[in-house]
């Protein structure tokens, strides 16, 4: 057997190697995880002996914590993959976080991405007549069928998730604008929250964000955790909708 090249690492490209074998989290229960575990297995193998046992001393000083991921089934996943590759319309058994109902769905499948650690299908959704978003892990059943369809052409998968905050869409974009307080205001200038998102400064040391994004629940919800921190300032039926929330949440404290 040919003898393995000596590998040169610096100290960089091993704290790289230990968070991507972190990151493989996000890979469970998907078609890639054991092509990704076996890549990584080789990888490890051309690395020199003392290198080998040096990523898990880095647990001392280092941690990566991806939060709380949904694993999908793989097998659903696969499917998702082979309607999505071969274009073929799929049946699939959806349960729905906000009704709590599980249905069964007639899908032209037309983009798979991950958002924050989940895996999710962007498709056509014959019952809604448009295209809808489907959590991987809540799929408890998908039938690909001989079906064959095509991927309109109007279809921009950046497009479509441009005017999103979050997962959810909402109708159309607004110009949202919230005033956060000098304490907040130093963890907002940290994060660029969005492509569209712009910084005004005040005097206070506090901030103005302006965002065009779609009013949605999800960011009102994302308005809400700053408590007194923030304040819509536009639009005015988002402002009315956080305020309404807070009244109701002040009342529990009575």
């Amino acid at each position: 057997m040919a003898a393995l090249p000596l590998v040169t690492i610096s100290q960089g490209e091993l704290i790289a190697i230990y968070f991507a074998e972190k990151i493989l989290r996000q890979y469970r229960g998907t078609p890639f995880e054991a092509d990704l575990a076996s890549a990584f297995a080789k990888i490890e193998r051309l690395l020199p002996e003392e290198v080998k046992v040096a990523p898990d001393s880095l647990d001392a000083y280092l941690s990566l914590d991806l939060g709380p991921l949904h694993t999908p089934d793989a097998a659903v996943f696969r499917d998702v993959l082979v309607a999505l590759r071969r274009r073929r319309r799929a049946l699939v058994r959806y349960k729905s976080l906000s009704s709590g109902r599980t249905t069964d769905r007639r899908i032209d499948p037309y983009h798979v991405f991950n958002l924050r650690g989940n895996w999710y299908l962007a498709a056509w959704d014959e019952r809604r007549k448009a295209v809808r978003d489907f959590a991987i892990h809540r799929i408890r059943r998908i039938t690909v069928t001989t079906d064959a369809y095509d991927v309109p052409r109007s279809f921009d998968f950046k497009k479509y998730m441009g005017e999103a905050f979050g997962i959810e869409k909402g109708t159309r974009a607004a110009e949202v604008v919230i005033r956060f307080g000098p304490r907040q205001a130093r963890w907002i200038r940290e994060r660029k929250w969005h492509r569209s998102a712009r910084i005004q400064e005040e005097i206070d040391g506090g901030l103005v964000l302006r965002l065009r994004v779609a009013e949605t629940s999800e960011l009102r919800r994302w308005v809400l955790q700053f408590g007194a921190e923030a304040e819509v300032l536009a639009p005015a039926s988002l402002r009315k909708a956080v305020k309404a929330e807070l009244r109701v949440a002040s009342a529990r404290y009575r």
